[in-house]
């Protein structure tokens, strides 16, 4: 029992110490306070009757010219300056929610005992954010940094606290310099851009700046806004540009600074895709659609094919429509959709081509092997396209020789269907079956 106690304590102060990077990964540190001890009134925050100088001296300095001197009052119990004496109380006024860290420099100012304190950040409810028991202080002339971590106040009021571990006697003097505070300024005054595809109804742009979390603020900028925080940025309506979140993002409480997050918004284009109208064709026709190639550009049809175009027919011998619908997405990342609806109908007296008769292909069904045989009457260019059961592209070749015996050869087995072209129009369509 005792061991699965010491694991669910290790695990938990690891997840602490992982949700606590992860939470201020994006502070931008920024100094909310300076003390480089470089005056020569008293200084306020030594607990009366602890020390014996209250002015800053230039016994043992680490920048400047002055550094706050602490030498302690003898301890002879009951009085003095004895081990865990309070010496040093300073508050701070801040702003509750905001990140915070703290340091200093210190030293055991000349020879005798050295210098050894805790350091207690605490908030106005009582609360230890952070708590170093044992910061032994280097003769000086060597200084040892005192750094606090991160604490987070839920008050407005905190407390720098020092106490003594070793009793005022035989030296043991203390000297303090550089006194340092700085906030977690997280997301505020960042400059980011943004990009919104001319086609969309509309963009929120909170969305594009990542590292905000305020849902309490404002946008301003070069056109309209609506939707309150959003920020939703209407094409057509809203214009690119500069657009500004005001936001407060550690409250509006004394001390809590405004923030200004500039977001550059661009219009990228659309892939422009049209598959023309809804049309009727004969049963035994087909219709080649294309959705516009373009360079760099996916596609993927509501049938699965993923090139630009697909030979809509059907293998029904009643009336039926089908729907066609294509998403095409370009190097911008922009989506563009269409759709049509092909519906085939029985027409009496039509054949499967003009030219069926044009040609011949044996055997058929085969085992994937075919042979088209063109008469020599056909003296033109030919091409060919074998498209799928779901209408794409599987193969296409030229017919150079008008008497020749074209070869073709495909692996799998299903039905296809072989479309002839010449001189760019559709003078035939049959069908494969390979078992």
């Amino acid at each position: 029992m005792k061991h699965a106690i010491t694991k669910i304590i290790f695990f938990f102060c690891l997840y602490l110490a992982l949700t606590s990077n992860h939470s201020f990964g994006q502070c931008t540190w920024s100094t909310a306070l300076v003390d480089g001890f470089e005056y020569q009134t008293a200084c306020p925050y030594l607990v009366p009757g602890t020390t014996i100088h209250t002015v800053p001296q230039i016994f043992s300095v680490h920048s400047g010219t002055y550094s706050l001197y602490l030498n302690f009052v003898n301890c002879t119990p009951p009085t003095g300056t004895c081990a865990g004496a309070k010496v040093f109380e300073r508050p701070f006024v801040v702003c509750p929610n905001m990140p915070l860290r703290f340091s200093t420099w210190l030293t055991t100012s000349f020879s005798g005992n050295q210098c050894n304190v805790q350091i207690k950040i605490s908030d106005a409810n009582g609360t230890v954010l952070n708590n170093q028991t044992n910061i032994p202080a280097p003769y000086s002339p060597a200084w040892v940094q005192y750094q606090s971590g991160i604490v987070v106040p839920i008050t407005d009021t905190i407390y720098f606290t020092m106490y003594t571990n070793a009793g005022g006697g035989n030296g043991n003097d203390l000297s303090m310099d550089d006194f340092l505070m700085e906030k977690c300024m997280g997301g505020e005054n960042s400059t980011t851009s943004g990009s919104v595809c001319a086609n969309v109804p509309s963009a929120n742009l909170y969305n594009l700046i990542s590292i905000v979390n305020d849902t309490t603020g404002t946008w301003s900028g070069p056109g309209p806004i609506s939707g309150g925080y959003q920020g939703t940025f209407i094409p057509g309506v809203s214009l690119p540009g500069n657009y500004v979140y005001t936001n407060a993002p550690y409250g509006t409480g004394i001390g809590c600074p405004l923030a200004y997050d500039s977001l550059q918004v661009t219009l990228l284009p659309a892939p422009v895709v049209n598959l023309g109208n809804d049309t009727t064709i004969c049963l035994n026709q087909s219709l080649l659609l294309n959705a516009a190639a373009g360079t760099g550009n996916t596609y993927l049809w509501n049938n699965g094919v993923t090139g630009p175009t697909v030979l809509a027919f059907t293998s029904s011998m009643v009336t039926v429509t089908n729907n066609y619908t294509v998403n095409v997405t370009n190097t911008n990342g922009c989506i563009s959709t269409d759709s049509i609806a092909v519906t085939f109908q029985i027409c009496s007296g039509i054949s499967e081509s003009s030219n069926e008769n044009s040609f011949y292909i044996f055997p058929n069904p085969s085992s994937g092997n075919f042979q088209i045989n063109v008469p020599a009457q056909l003296n033109a260019t030919r091409t060919y396209k074998i498209f799928n059961s779901l209408g794409a592209i599987v193969q296409k070749g030229v017919i150079n020789d008008a008497t020749s015996k074209q070869l073709i050869k495909l692996d799998n087995s299903g039905v296809y269907w072989l479309q002839i072209e010449t001189n760019n129009s559709v003078s035939a369509l049959k069908k494969l079956v390979i078992y």
